[in-house]
Parts: C-alpha cells; structure tokens; sequence
C-alpha cells in the first residue's frame, strides 16, 4: 500500500505595516492684496534678449534652397548648360524649388541626371524618384522640396517650362559651388 504524501503547507509572512505618507497642508487661499499683484506679475510684458529664431518654415526653407544650390552645382560638374532655379515656394505645393537645365546630347543628359542623384545621395539628399533616365529627352529627379529637370536641348524647348513660370522669381546661381567633401576618419 503506497503512503500518499501531502504538499507542504505554505507559510505567509507576516503583512508588515507601511508608514504613513504625510499629507500635505491645504492651500491656503492668497489675500486679495497678494492676488492683485500676481495678476500684474502675469500681465507684464517680458523682455526676451534671445535673437528671434527662425520660423520653422524659414529653416526648412533655407535648407531646401541650399539643396538646389547644390543641385546646380553638380549640375555644373557635368557641364549642364543653362542652368535655373526658380522659386516656386509661394505658387505650388508640391515644392519649394525647380532646377532646370540641359544636354546637348542623350548620354549627357543621363549622365548629367547620373551625376547630380550620385552628389546629392553621397551628401545626405537621396532622391525620391527618377523618371526618364532610360529615353534621355527629359529627366525628372524629386528630391522632396526640389525638383530637378534634365532636359535635352529641343525637349526643354518644347515643354517650356520657364514659360510656365515666368512671374516666379529666379535664383542665381552665381555662387553655386561644391563644398568639399570632409573625407572619412582613417581607421587605425
């Protein structure tokens, strides 16, 4: 006959008591003289000598315009002709600048397109979308707030698009340079 063997029973400690948290005093209502003087406290006006930072919208811009500076310049690495950048900031939604330019041939336009989507992935702006690069009459490069356009001569002529846009104020391109490049850090 086998012997069953019972659990052991379970033992609880003993339910320690925690201390009393101590509350904390009613607020006392201030005095009508202390209320009138915290009331002119909030309406004074107060002086900030912090300089004004930029809108939020001025930053991002400013940003997007050096992007198309940069598109320019890359352009200009690979011998685009007639470059311009207009600002569309205020007219459109769907960016803030275009970059036009041309090739004289097919394989100049691609490799113009080429060129400027490689700069702008190896400094921090991949783009979106590339549309036409196979045809080589007419590339279109989103990079979000710039649009780039790689004509060939007689397509940027057709399409006109500086006509599209004739009262949108240009930007120069005067001083549209690559910065250098900060090479990587030689590992040791």
């Amino acid at each position: 006959m086998a012997v069953e063997k019972k659990p052991a029973a379970r033992t609880r400690k003993p339910a320690t008591k925690r201390p009393a948290t101590p509350r904390k005093p009613a607020a006392k209502r201030p005095r009508a003289a202390s209320a009138v003087k915290a009331v002119k406290a909030a309406k004074a006006p107060r002086v900030s000598k912090a300089p004004p930072a930029l809108d939020v919208n001025e930053a991002r811009r400013v940003k997007t315009r050096e992007v198309a500076l940069l598109v320019a310049a890359a352009a200009l690495e690979k011998k685009a002709e007639r470059i311009e950048i207009i600002d569309l900031g205020d007219k459109v939604d769907y960016a803030d600048f275009v970059v036009l330019m041309s090739g004289r041939s097919d394989r100049q336009v691609q490799a113009i397109a080429g060129g400027v989507t490689q700069l702008l992935k190896e400094r921090g702006h991949p783009s979106k979308a590339m549309e036409g690069y196979a045809q080589g009459q007419w590339v279109l490069i989103d990079f979000d707030d710039v649009v780039a356009h790689v004509f060939l001569e007689d397509a940027r002529q057709y399409y006109d698009i500086e006509g599209l846009w004739m009262d949108a104020p240009r930007v120069s391109t005067e001083g549209a340079r690559l910065p250098p490049v900060i090479p990587a850090a030689r590992q040791a």
